[in-house]
């Protein structure tokens, strides 16, 4: 591969600069990326912090709070399949302005709907238990 120009880099290091801040989750959720961007980067990018902060929030209520684990842990459930469904809708949007084959979009769409359907249930099962 070729070495790059100190111009695309230097823009490749300014769109990395922009992940995660509050104007590309704008950008995210507004349904203005690609259909794959949409999907990996909306689906798991969050999940990067999400995850270890969960693990470490469930820890620390067991230890100190047990009896609110399971409502907490279930809320924490239900907030990410809405934001998984709002997610959903930013992907409807950036798939139908698509002018690529859209076989994998639909794929996304059919995955982020049935992934915030599983939360929000696993979250009213927890609460309802």
């Amino acid at each position: 591969m070729p070495d790059l120009p100190p111009d695309k880099i230097d823009a490749i290091l300014a769109e990395r600069a922009r992940f995660f801040t509050a104007g590309w989750f704008r950008e995210l959720l507004a349904g203005r990326m690609t259909p794959g961007e949409t999907f990996w980067a909306g689906t798991y990018g969050p999940l990067l912090f999400l995850v270890p902060g969960l693990v470490l929030l469930a820890m620390l209520l067991a230890i100190f709070a047990p009896a609110a684990s399971t409502p907490v842990m279930a809320l924490s459930s239900i907030f990410f399949g809405i934001y998984l469904l709002v997610l959903l809708r930013a992907l409807v949007r950036s798939t139908a302005r698509a002018t690529r084959p859209k076989t994998w979009p639909r794929v996304g769409i059919i995955v982020t709907l049935l992934n915030a359907l599983a939360n929000i249930g696993t979250g009213v099962v927890l609460l309802v238990a």
